[in-house]
């Protein structure tokens, strides 16, 4: 088995204009993560874009904010991938699911950001 798990744009006229937020507190200290597009990157003919994360910390009454690097990123929309999963001849989907639910699978026009896919080998 082979789990991939890569964001999907859930419009191709949104591609990289999409901010995308989740958080996590423990032990009085919040982190709250920002995945930003940067929609002046946007190469169609490559299908490239650049992107980021953003965190920022807060703990004490302070709020630190720590910016990664830009990183250029490339997208392969759900239907790309399928057909390289079906071309490497080694593997063959098994499902492919919005989040990492079993109960939510894929489908064109879903809301969710995320595309998580189960790969196995082919024969098996």
């Amino acid at each position: 088995m082979y789990i991939a798990d890569f964001w999907a744009p859930t419009q191709w006229d949104q591609l990289a204009s999409e901010v995308h937020q989740w958080e996590q507190t423990q032990d009085g200290t919040t982190v709250k993560v920002f995945y930003v597009q940067h929609p002046d990157s946007v190469d169609p003919v490559h299908q490239t874009f650049e992107d980021e994360l953003v965190f920022q910390i807060e703990e004490q009454g302070g709020v630190k904010e720590i910016h990664g690097e830009r990183v250029r990123t490339r997208l392969i929309m759900p239907q790309e991938f399928r057909a390289l999963v079906a071309a490497s001849g080694v593997f063959e989907v098994a499902g492919t699911f919005a989040e990492f639910d079993l109960a939510k699978p894929y489908e064109q026009g879903h809301l969710s950001w995320r595309m998580i896919s189960v790969l196995k080998k082919r024969g098996r």
